[in-house]
């Protein structure tokens, strides 16, 4: 019987297994020391077998760059998509420290955090205040709808916000009063009440508590 034309139905587990492979290495190596003969190595494939998946190391890094977005946006989908929650509760939900992850998105924002200037944080920075955009939008517009926020400019609010969002983290983990200066922010921008944001500033300030204890003992 021939198979012309037919699909590989395991290429694209297979590459999701070498992209895998790739993300510890550059949080383990970072990956500007990574090489690909790490990834053949890891991966225990040759050359030829790895080009048939990525044409460089720099694709690699796109592909484990998406991977990680799409494993975060599926992540929190369900809620965003979900018509019977509001507007606020899933902007809470957004920054909770107990939103459930799985393992690489928890790795990936504690190496966020951990601020190691390379060309894979600053990708991962760029992807998640894509994402953060993406998402404040969706929940803007909805607060909007619902009337618990006011402003003419929901999608200009949404990227404003989830700039100073990714820029909080940028050389130093925010304090408590820089939260708070950025819930204010959120408030102000989103027409809400004072106070109104000070349960999301609480979140904040727990995560950057929680990788505090974790990495810097």
């Amino acid at each position: 019987m021939s198979t012309v034309g037919r699909p590989n139905i395991h290429f694209q587990d297979k590459r999701n297994e070498l992209i895998r492979i790739a993300f510890d290495l550059f949080m383990s190596k970072g990956y500007e020391a990574t090489t690909i003969a790490d990834v053949l190595r890891a991966a225990g494939i040759s050359k030829g077998s790895l080009y048939h998946y990525f044409a460089s190391k720099e694709e690699i890094l796109d592909a484990v760059i998406e991977y990680l977005g799409n494993l975060v946006r599926e992540s929190y989908l369900p809620v965003l998509e979900n018509p019977e929650i509001s507007a606020m509760e899933k902007l809470k939900y957004l920054f909770s420290p107990h939103r459930e992850q799985g393992q690489m998105i928890s790795r990936t924002e504690n190496h966020v955090l951990n601020r190691k200037k390379s060309l894979f944080h600053y990708c991962l920075r760029e992807k998640n205040e894509a994402l953060i955009k993406e998402a404040f939008e969706r929940i803007i517009l909805q607060g909007v709808s619902e009337g618990v926020f006011h402003t003419e400019h929901p999608v200009t609010m949404a990227h404003l916000l989830a700039s100073a969002e990714a820029a909080q983290s940028e050389e130093t983990l925010a304090t408590r009063k820089e939260i708070g200066v950025y819930t204010q922010m959120m408030e102000r921008c989103l027409g809400a009440p004072a106070g109104y944001m000070d349960e999301i500033g609480d979140y904040i300030a727990q995560k950057h508590q929680h990788y505090l204890r974790q990495y810097h003992q």
